[in-house]
């Protein structure tokens, strides 16, 4: 009877390892995926059961079919993010119908409502062009996604995390204690360390002082960049601020590849405030008899010398179609010239007798004019 016991303890142990697992792995699948719902509608608006259903991802080949229920309701779980799903629904007495460029966003319940025709009515095929959706219905969760063509036409540069600035409810830290790697991110008023940052369903956190361990810079590298703000689901977790969600790219059934390349230096580049308020100092000083800062307030007249050259491309194709597929993309970031460090307010200056006398004349309640 003992080992009766033993033997039944030790199978329920298994069976509840092996669905920690299951749950485990489904929850990490839905960081770095997409699901996709909606309901199948006849002329009069009431749902049409035994619909087949079909998902098409155009890039890959890959598909998808399920039926719908008493509801009229499909669901698609655990899909690739993109923009270029094709949904087919045919159902008997209906005329078929296909909506294309279907966009399934990363973490996200995405929603595509299709109406079918009668088919003695519609004669064939009806093709509808999906459109985004306004407002989100299937979640309360509130996020901002950011698509490969975004990433690569939004103003940023160096970290791809300045994008969350765009993001409403995201603004960088007030505070300069609020050491953080990389882009400094508070959202809702949270503190940076209070962000999460994930890499592929991967933990990509800075344990010392808070942001991200690995800073992305290769914008080629990131098939889709999301932000979630409040009101996450479950399987995200760990921090109460902004949860950073980012997704690599992957090869397609097409060949595709890019150049691109990223320059500035300091002739195309205007003085900051630092330098136009040193060169209006020294210049104050070398106008006034102390002729020896002359010299510096010509050096603060132009920004300070520096090149920046980052350049790189990407190349993706199919393996073996419809089944596996390659990407590869790489960045050089070259950084040439002169660093200019702000010493205001971490330097002592001792003043000489001229200028002590120079600002004793000029402004007699002043400090400096006490060392006179």
């Amino acid at each position: 009877m003992s080992k009766y016991r033993f033997v039944n303890r030790t199978g329920r142990s298994v069976l509840a390892l092996a669905f920690l697992l299951l749950a485990a792995s489904h929850a990490a699948a839905q960081v770095t995926t997409g699901n996709l719902q909606g309901v199948v509608l006849d002329p009069n608006k009431a749902a049409v059961a035994g619909a087949a259903v079909t998902l098409t991802n155009t890039e890959t080949g890959i598909s998808k079919t399920t039926t719908t229920n008493e509801d009229g309701l499909y669901r698609f779980t655990f899909l690739q993010p993109g923009d270029r799903y094709k949904l087919e629904i045919t159902a008997a007495g209906f005329a078929p119908a296909a909506v294309e460029n279907v966009a399934v966003r990363l973490g996200a319940e995405n929603n595509a409502d299709v109406a079918l025709g009668l088919s003695q009515v519609s004669g064939g095929e009806v093709v509808v062009t999906d459109e985004a959706q306004l407002i989100d219905a299937a979640q309360s969760q509130l996020s901002t996604n950011y698509n490969a063509k975004q990433i690569t036409q939004l103003p940023f540069n160096g970290s791809i995390d300045q994008l969350a600035l765009l993001t409403p409810g995201v603004a960088p830290p007030e505070s300069d204690t609020d050491f953080t790697n990389g882009q400094g991110i508070s959202a809702n008023g949270n503190r940076p360390r209070s962000n999460n940052f994930q890499i592929d369903g991967q933990n990509n956190n800075d344990i010392s002082v808070g942001g991200p361990a690995q800073t992305l810079t290769n914008q080629e590298a990131v098939a889709e960049y999301q932000v979630i703000t409040n009101n996450f689901s479950a399987e995200f977790g760990r921090n109460t601020g902004a949860q950073i969600n980012v997704i690599t790219k992957s090869g397609t059934n097409e060949f595709h590849g890019s150049l691109f390349e990223f320059h500035q230096n300091a002739p195309l580049n205007a003085r900051d405030n630092i330098e136009k308020r040193s060169q209006q100092n020294f210049a104050f000083l070398a106008n006034n008899g102390l002729s020896q800062f002359a010299g510096l307030a010509n050096r603060y007249e132009r920004p300070a010398p520096f090149s920046n050259n980052r350049f790189g491309g990407s190349l993706g194709g199919p393996i073996k179609k419809n089944k596996a597929f390659f990407f590869f993309t790489y960045q050089a970031d070259i950084f040439r010239g002169e660093t200019q460090a702000n010493t205001i307010g971490t330097t002592t200056l001792t003043p000489t007798a001229e200028a002590v006398a120079l600002a004793a004349a000029r402004f007699p309640g002043a400090p400096t004019a006490q060392l006179a």
